[in-house]
């Protein structure tokens, strides 16, 4: 795809999901969409994430979390739906934090998009599905699968599982709170918090589901052109491969202990 095909896509996908047929009228209204925003640079596209996500009426609410407090996102937002909902946050998290705000609305299900990923309604609409018929698993589009030398290799465009899965997260109330549990048995340590927390979320979140997470075919994923710039995308970070090899030594050394027993979910709400 050339840079001037790519910028045309992109402008469609602005517009609120233009030649994108709105589909899943007859899904439940029971999904939470949740878009954590921390560079400027990404933040260009707020407003085609909140017309592409709003799109969808099965969408029961939007949270647009900023961890910039350097920009307020509240004012930039043209838009009166009472679904929408957006947090600035007072200062700056790592990319685990969604989280913690996302289990503050105990919700049924969950998609959480990245910042660099430009899905639309009927993108959403599939991995909403997927979740609804098998909601044991963890749902995206993209992933890594371990290959036979311990090596992780990236895939997408394919319905199968996969060890990790990136990008978009389609997960269930049940999932949050295993993710929640998962980083207080691991994060025993501030360097441990610090990995979970900055970059590595991802990891845990894969884990939180009874079986191997689930990617699926959706059709070409636009994305921010900041997806893999040094500085801003946190997978080129200097310490994102080393820390992603440390955490997966602790994931085995876990898997190899007696096992703890499933928590189930609370009533109350958490902060």
């Amino acid at each position: 795809m050339t840079i001037m095909t790519r910028g045309l896509r992109r402008l469609a996908w602005s517009r609120g999901a233009a030649f994108d047929r709105h589909p899943g009228r007859d899904l439940p209204s029971s999904l939470t969409v949740l878009v954590a925003f921390h560079h400027p640079a990404r933040m260009r596209h707020l407003d085609g994430h909140v017309r592409n996500v709003l799109a969808c009426p099965f969408v029961e609410r939007l949270v647009v979390l900023n961890d910039n407090p350097e920009v307020a996102l509240a004012p930039r937002v043209a838009c009166a739906d009472p679904r929408l909902i957006v947090i600035d946050q007072p200062r700056s998290h790592g990319c685990g934090h969604r989280w913690v705000v996302a289990r503050r609305f105990r919700p049924d299900h969950l998609v959480v998009i990245d910042d660099d990923v430009l899905l639309r309604p009927s993108q959403i609409a599939r991995l909403f599905r997927a979740l609804l018929a098998e909601p044991d698993r963890v749902h995206g589009f993209s992933g890594l699968v371990e290959t036979g030398d311990g090596r992780l290799e990236a895939v997408g465009g394919a319905t199968r599982s996969v060890d990790l899965v990136m990008e978009t997260y389609a997960l269930t109330g049940a999932h949050l709170d295993r993710y929640a549990a998962l980083r207080d048995r691991l994060a025993i340590t501030a360097e441990r918090r610090a990995l979970i927390d900055g970059a590595l979320d991802f990891v845990l979140v894969s884990r939180a589901g009874d079986e191997r997470p689930m990617i699926h075919r959706i059709g070409r994923v636009l994305r921010c052109e900041t997806f893999d710039t040094p500085g801003i995308a946190v997978h080129q970070t200097a310490g994102f491969a080393p820390g992603l090899h440390r955490l997966r030594e602790d994931l085995a050394r876990l898997d190899a202990a007696p096992a703890a027993p499933r928590q189930q979910r609370s009533s109350g709400q958490h902060v």
